[in-house]
């Protein structure tokens, strides 16, 4: 109903987002793809939830059958940065998790995005039952 407007509604990219989520978990990375990449095109840099969006790129183009280890790693630094600068802490934390995750998986030496992590991981005081948090804990400690 809203693809052909000129200007479409300020919630066009979380649609579009939530879109590509659904393709991604049905095995459809090339729709999700882009479905997020409308969704970034739209929504630019500065708006709300614009590190989410690149932290699903990021996700999308790790679960095509021809991953792009280069682009994930872009996507997951901008989201990274964005969240830095709306100071979106979690967010934050889970692109550092990405990178530092993506690091190891290439053979990478890590320590850089090990101590990022570790950092931003110190900074919480609360909330270490969430998801986000316990897997960068678990990511952590299997560095030893």
């Amino acid at each position: 109903m809203y693809q052909g407007l000129r200007t479409p509604p300020i919630f066009w990219p979380l649609i579009r987002s939530m879109e590509a989520t659904a393709y991604a978990y049905a095995g459809r990375p090339a729709e999700a793809r882009e479905r997020i990449e409308e969704a970034i095109n739209v929504a630019g840099h500065a708006a709300p939830m614009s590190a989410e969006y690149h932290l699903g790129k990021g996700d999308v183009v790790l679960m095509a059958r021809d991953p792009e280890p280069e682009t994930a790693e872009a996507a997951y630094r901008l989201a990274f940065e964005l969240a830095s600068g709306e100071g979106a802490r979690m967010v934050q934390l889970r692109a550092a998790t990405r990178l530092y995750r993506l690091a190891r998986e290439r053979g990478e030496a890590a320590e850089d995005r090990r101590a990022e992590l570790q950092a931003l991981y110190d900074g919480f005081t609360e909330g270490f039952a969430t998801a986000d948090l316990k897997e960068a804990a678990e990511l952590l400690a299997s560095a030893g």
